[in-house]
């Protein structure tokens, strides 16, 4: 099934920091489609058979770039919860024990990981004895990498019943429709996956741009140094410090090299809602966009 949707635009360029508003655009438009596709159960329960939904499609006008939509946050972490904790957390395997408690306290409102990192993480999985039955391959991809937005699945739990059962499904069933698929497409894509339910503090509109602004981190090497230079010769200890107890818990604010990744997608994305953060980007936004239009961006 594909879900038809208005043709979006496609800019010329990156712009720095979104200023000109044309993600902002962007992102409500696939935001938009991708919600009137989507069936969220009114009850909040366990998703019924008829409401596991996602869908996909390349962004247009830039690097390679994949945004999938799952119409609950439930999903999104089940699809993916397992692949962010290995980059995020030294590269360990998550069992799916683990899998499923995480995936019931989550409060995750979006993943990004590219395709480099996904190689590496299945490499893991394909060496470890207790994930090597679940990695047979079914060939063919599923995604229209020429369509705006696609619409790729709703599926049927394997054991009807079991919950637990229904988000290891997930998993395996994305893993194979979307993702091994664009990682043997494209050797430096980038995927962005979120939820459309919109029950986090972000609206549509910032949790796309933050994302974004970690795709253009990860395809413009030229944009990743400018503001890593920033972040080390800009910011001072203080506004670092503050900014990692805001991340704590979260993130490895150990992690220098992330710690600027993140600084720059929150300081740069609209609509900020949390008050530490709001108070660092009244001070550093209109800098750090200067700094990075005097880098060339």
């Amino acid at each position: 099934m594909t879900l038809m949707a208005q043709a979006l635009p496609a800019p010329d360029q990156w712009e720095c920091g979104l200023e000109q508003g044309t993600w902002r655009a962007l992102a409500l438009d696939l935001h938009a489609a991708a919600a009137a596709a989507a069936r969220v159960p009114a009850d909040g329960c366990m998703p019924r058979e008829s409401d596991l939904f996602y869908a996909c499609g390349m962004l247009p006008g830039i690097p390679p770039t994949m945004l999938c939509y799952f119409n609950m946050r439930l999903l999104l972490v089940a699809a993916l919860r397992r692949a962010a904790s290995f980059v995020e957390n030294g590269r360990t395997l998550l069992s799916d024990s683990q899998l499923i408690a995480g995936v019931k306290s989550s409060r995750t409102l979006g993943i990004n990981l590219s395709t480099p990192t996904l190689r590496e993480y299945f490499l893991a999985r394909r060496t470890s004895l207790s994930f090597a039955s679940k990695l047979s391959r079914v060939p063919g991809a599923s995604v229209d990498s020429r369509a705006p937005l696609a619409r790729v699945g709703a599926w049927s739990r394997s054991e009807p019943g079991v919950p637990d059962r229904t988000l290891l499904v997930v998993e395996e069933r994305f893993e194979r429709e979307v993702v091994l698929p664009f990682i043997e497409r494209e050797p430096r894509g980038y995927l962005i996956a979120l939820s459309a339910d919109d029950d986090g503090p972000l609206d549509a509109e910032a949790r796309l741009a933050h994302e974004l602004l970690h795709a253009r981190s990860f395809h413009e090497p030229h944009y990743l140094e400018a503001t890593r230079a920033y972040w080390k010769e800009r910011v001072e200890e203080s506004d670092k410090c503050v900014f990692a107890d805001a991340l704590a818990g979260h993130y490895d604010t150990g992690d220098e090299a992330l710690m600027a990744d993140e600084f720059q997608a929150y300081m740069l994305m609209p609509n900020l809602v949390f008050p530490v953060l709001e108070t660092l980007a009244a001070r550093h936004r209109v800098l750090l966009q200067a700094h990075l239009r005097d880098a060339g961006c």
